[in-house]
């Protein structure tokens, strides 16, 4: 704070200091500043005429009054402050300016837009216009409460979003990939209440059924092919059996795709050692006809496969044993057959080679030569030459 008092008359450029040193604290240009009544008052120094008295630029405006303390300001400060002013209030505008961009933008109907804070960072988000039309398009459930009653809406981790249960059907586009460990069809409605079916229908109008699973009769399964007119069916029965009601179940055997291992040899001893079975089953007693395993197993083995285990009569049978009956039966038959032939063949010719009675052994050459040699082709196969007499 500056030495002295100084005196203010209302109206008047003249100050007047008392034990003030104006020439050596102040100079032209300066500034004083003093608070009369409450109010400040800054003045700008025009000339200093001694250390009490000075003249300031413009009248002094408000009331007379003597033995004021005062300060002094220096011009450069004074610009300094200014300056600093006029830097704030640029400041000021430019982020009212930028406010006002801002607040265009929130207040558009734009779906993203980027608003920028004082720091220059920003940030995206939708406009206010687009979040109205997006909430009254809500509805009325914008406003209803969560829960599970009539007149509220369902919460995000509501259990009946997560199954369903208590549907009524519909239809679902595109591809659907259920996992589970068992799907269940359970008819609605039906006069013995077990018949399910499962369809695979064509694209047209009437959604034509080409392919038909279904149950019937108490565990009885069907499968019907072909389409409308034309249906083919295979039933697999409660009972065990299977059934082409329609034709019958053929596996391919062509050449062009297996590994030909040769014929079967020795087919007649190996008849021996298989023997054709009547039986019933331990677990249903239905009868049944065929071979067993275990003697299909000792000459082919590997016609013989492991199914698993099964409960029988409420025992464990570890490893139980199938056997390719069918393709058994038709290559050892045949082969048999070809052996007997063969046998009959020659036994034929060497009885007719034996005879003296010439119409015998011509009789006996005729039937040997309708039977081909075994691997010949009949139409190539080679007469048994007829004795001579």
């Amino acid at each position: 704070m500056p030495a002295g008092t100084i005196a203010l008359t209302n109206n008047s450029s003249t100050v007047s200091g008392t034990g003030t040193a104006f020439t050596t604290e102040l100079k032209a240009g300066d500034f004083i500043g003093v608070t009369v009544g409450g109010s400040p008052y800054t003045m700008i120094v025009a000339s200093i005429a001694s250390n009490t008295q000075l003249t300031i630029a413009q009248a002094y405006n408000g009331p007379t009054a003597s033995g004021l303390a005062w300060y002094a300001v220096p011009a450069s400060l004074m610009h300094a402050i200014t300056q600093q002013t006029l830097n704030d209030m640029a400041s000021n505008l430019r982020g009212m300016t930028l406010q006002m961009d801002n607040w265009q933008k929130i207040y558009s109907d734009a779906a993203s837009v980027t608003v920028q804070r004082p720091d220059r960072s920003t940030f995206t988000g939708p406009s206010w216009g687009y979040m109205a039309a997006q909430y009254g398009r809500l509805g009325n459930s914008a406003t209803r409460n969560v829960g599970n009653a009539e007149n509220t809406v369902a919460a995000g981790d509501d259990p009946r979003l997560g199954t369903l249960d208590g549907k009524s059907g519909g239809t679902v586009t595109g591809d659907t990939r259920f996992l589970a460990k068992s799907i269940q069809l359970t008819p609605t409605s039906d006069t013995n209440g077990w018949a399910s079916s499962f369809a695979f229908t064509a694209n047209d109008v009437a959604k034509s059924n080409m392919v038909v699973i279904y149950t019937d009769n108490y565990g009885d399964f069907t499968i019907q092919t072909g389409g409308v007119g034309d249906k083919k069916s295979f039933k697999f029965s409660a009972n065990g059996n299977a059934t082409a009601l329609n034709g019958a179940f053929v596996s391919s055997s062509d050449g062009r795709i297996k590994y030909i291992d040769g014929v079967v040899t020795n087919p007649l001893d190996k008849m021996m050692k298989i023997r054709g079975m009547h039986w019933h089953r331990k677990d249903g007693g239905l009868p049944g006809y065929g071979f067993i395993a275990q003697d299909v197993q000792t000459v082919f083995p590997d016609a013989v496969m492991d199914i698993g285990d099964q409960i029988v009569e409420g025992e464990l049978v570890k490893n139980v044993l199938a056997p390719d009956t069918a393709g058994v039966s038709a290559a050892l038959h045949h082969e048999s057959i070809l052996a007997l032939m063969e046998i009959l063949r020659t036994s034929l010719a060497a009885i007719a080679g034996s005879t003296s009675d010439k119409s015998l052994r011509e009789t006996l050459s005729n039937l040997a030569n309708i039977i081909p040699k075994a691997g010949a082709n009949p139409e190539q196969a080679t007469e048994v030459d007829e004795p001579t007499s």
